[in-house]
């Protein structure tokens, strides 16, 4: 369902209106919170009646009816699609921000994450068209899928050094070991993709203004809609190594003209190529032993299945 989503982007951006506001508990100085924990004493921050916009600095304690809270979160969808936003002042108290958090903020141009957050959700920036460069804490452990998708601005992702989870090589994030590919900055037009990289993540680059990736003989896996939406892309090799590519995984890549499947590839998900308008043909190496061509048709081997 969430890929069915992501596919209706530009739907979303007419309806957003229709999405209910997240329940809040109380307001304070123009920021609505949601109570956690009574006994923790936490409120994690959340969407209201009105939009975010301008400036917005949270607090890392707030107080309502005589009890001081700590501002522990943020939560899923808080500031959704508020395009007014400009910047936001996060908390030192603050340990995870939800997924959606910020999505389609346009305005935002700069934020910067505290060393006190361990999750970032999937999502989290999405659509934040704004942002050039963003820096990944050390505390941050877990990272959740296209967190920075259809950031076309995006020129760099940054991990401080002392992050044992993740790191960044030529401004692209990736798991610490550098074995999987988590997501590469929107306005990356040319990327080598280190050989020690087994995975290229979910969403790695989606809506990446991509036009060349070289691929390297270390990947075996192409995860689900890896690469969809890099209208830019014209074409791609990929090596004998790989034996799973994804759903969608190359989804309105509208510059491909053909590909060719290698001998490797065993699992091939939904629609790798749906919406590809200009792709002529798919080939299959003769040594396959899953899958077959015809006429530049992608079969199973026994053509039974398109």
């Amino acid at each position: 369902m969430k890929a069915i989503i992501q596919k209706l982007w530009m739907l979303m951006a007419v309806l957003w209106v229709f999405i209910p506001a997240s329940a809040y508990d109380f307001e304070a100085d123009g920021i609505y919170y949601y109570i956690e924990s009574d006994t923790d004493g936490t409120v994690s921050v959340t969407s209201g009646s009105v939009m975010y916009s301008g400036d917005v600095v949270i607090p890392s304690k707030v107080t309502y009816n005589s009890k001081t809270y700590t501002v522990a979160s943020i939560g899923d969808y808080a500031f959704y699609f508020c395009e007014g936003l400009t910047s936001v002042t996060i908390p030192n108290s603050v340990t995870s921000i939800s997924d959606w958090a910020f999505v389609y903020c346009s305005g935002l141009t700069s934020v910067t994450i505290p060393n006190s957050v361990t999750t970032i959700g999937a999502w989290a920036f999405g659509g934040c068209y704004s942002l050039t460069s963003v820096t990944i804490p050390g505390s941050v452990i877990s990272i959740g899928e296209a967190v920075f998708g259809a950031c076309s601005k995006l020129e760099a992702i940054y991990v401080e050094s002392g992050n044992t989870a993740f790191c960044s090589q030529d401004g692209i994030l990736y798991d610490a070991d550098m074995t999987t590919l988590v997501c590469c900055p929107g306005k990356k037009t040319e990327v080598s993709i280190p050989n020690t990289v087994a995975t290229i993540g979910f969403e790695a680059f989606l809506y990446c203004s991509l036009t060349s990736v070289s691929i390297p003989n270390s990947v075996i896996t192409i995860g689900n809609d890896a690469f969809s939406f890099c209208r830019g892309l014209s074409s791609v090799s990929i090596p004998n190594s790989v034996t799973s590519i994804g759903d969608e995984a190359f989804m309105f890549c509208g510059g491909l003209t053909s590909v060719t499947i290698p001998g490797s590839a065993t699992s091939i998900g939904y629609s790798p190529f749906g919406a590809c308008r200009n792709l002529e043909a798919i080939y299959v190496e003769p040594d396959n032993t899953a899958f077959c061509s015809e006429d530049g048709i992608l079969y199973d081997i026994n053509m039974t299945e398109l």
